[in-house]
């Protein structure tokens, strides 16, 4: 169950945004606006809670929506236990990308924080993700030319899909609040 405090405060933000279907202004019960945290979370524990199938609707009592908010955040401690060991084969081979990743995942605060619905493995996630990217950019060649898929007339990289992704994330938000 959501044990801790805030997990249940954060579950009721993400549940407000399916009550309302509004993903841009966060909003906490009686306590109007909740612009206390970054809305990535929300995000995807409303997405998670909406395609679970939870009843979100006010005073609905839904059945087990645990699995459905701690989801997202298991899945980015995936995500970020995936860079660290393709970083660390990359320069060391699969062995030590293996047990790299095995020592991470059993840290105890990674294995605390990546079992909880809460906003500080995300930003964790992130962050060491960051760092996996800036590392192997870092030991790439200079030179070397970034891969391109041509699509008809298009011709896409890896920097286009990044690009749109900060977009489509970060514009609505800026638009909404000027």
């Amino acid at each position: 169950s959501l044990w801790d405090p805030w997990e249940t405060h954060y579950a009721e933000v993400a549940r407000e945004i399916l009550a309302r279907n509004d993903w841009i202004s966060l909003w906490w019960a009686q306590d109007k606006w909740f612009w206390s945290k970054p809305v990535l979370t929300f995000w995807m524990e409303a997405l998670s809670m909406g395609l679970l199938g939870v009843d979100f609707m006010p005073d609905a009592n839904p059945a087990n929506p645990e699995w459905a908010l701690r989801l997202p955040t298991i899945g980015m401690s995936l995500a970020a236990l995936a860079a660290i060991y393709a970083t660390v084969r990359r320069s060391f081979g699969p062995r030590a990308g293996a047990l790299a990743t095995l020592v991470t995942a059993t840290m105890p605060q990674f294995f605390f924080i990546s079992h909880q619905a809460m906003t500080d493995l995300p930003l964790a996630a992130a962050i060491t993700i960051a760092a996996c990217c800036l590392l192997v950019a870092m030991q790439e060649d200079g030179e070397r030319e970034a891969t391109v898929l041509r699509i008809g007339r298009w011709h896409l990289s890896f920097q286009h899909l990044v690009m749109f992704v900060i977009v489509l994330l970060v514009l609505p938000q800026a638009v909404y609040l000027i």
